[in-house]
């Protein structure tokens, strides 16, 4: 197996809640599986370990799930590279936890944990990094980068344009889980 390293992030509630309603549904299928091997003969843990490996590949884990979502979300164009690699101290900054300056997200936020790839990761601190440099810069360069009362009308508009072009991982994330999450997809739930 790959090396993972547990990545936590926020994402929204109703991507939350539905992970949680399929990691349910998956042990009820494993359950039933078994309950069905032990009744045409099989050993109880033979029969626990057999229905698990079959009903891994309709009912992956939670963290397979979102690697998934967070490999097609980081394949579309605008994060797809190629991009320079990271440099040590850029890698060193990606890899601290904190918040990037974002607009507030319109919708409920909850913090989840996931075993994602190691180099999956690196992939995505290395697209969040590169795609958002440009628009940081500017942000800093022109002290707009914390949103502050102080602030002109054109101000907000600049600053608000510039967020929309800054991609940390989390929002990367919350974007696949929205446009690649193993639900129906309503154009009604926020992605960023």
């Amino acid at each position: 197996m790959a090396d993972t390293f547990r990545y936590s992030a926020f994402i929204d509630s109703v991507h939350a809640n539905r992970l949680k309603a399929l990691r349910r549904k998956g042990s009820q299928a494993v359950s039933d599986k078994a309950r069905e091997l032990v009744g045409a003969g099989w050993s109880s843990v033979e029969a626990r370990l057999e229905a698990r490996r079959r009903c891994r590949e309709q009912w992956p884990p939670l963290d397979v799930v979102v690697g998934r979502a967070l490999e097609q979300r980081l394949s579309e164009p605008d994060l797809a590279g190629p991009w320079a690699p990271l440099t040590d101290a850029e890698e060193e900054f990606m890899s601290l936890s904190g918040r990037w300056p974002s607009k507030n997200y319109p919708g409920f936020l909850v913090k989840r944990a996931y075993d994602l790839p190691v180099d999956l990761l690196k992939r995505a601190r290395t697209a969040a990094f590169r795609a958002s440099e440009g628009p940081l810069a500017e942000l800093d360069e022109r002290g707009l980068t914390y949103n502050r009362l102080d602030l002109e009308e054109e101000e907000r508009r600049i600053r608000d344009e510039l967020l929309d072009k800054v991609y940390p991982v989390p929002r990367i994330l919350r974007q696949g889980l929205a446009r690649y999450g193993p639900w129906p997809h309503e154009d009604d739930l926020p992605a960023g």
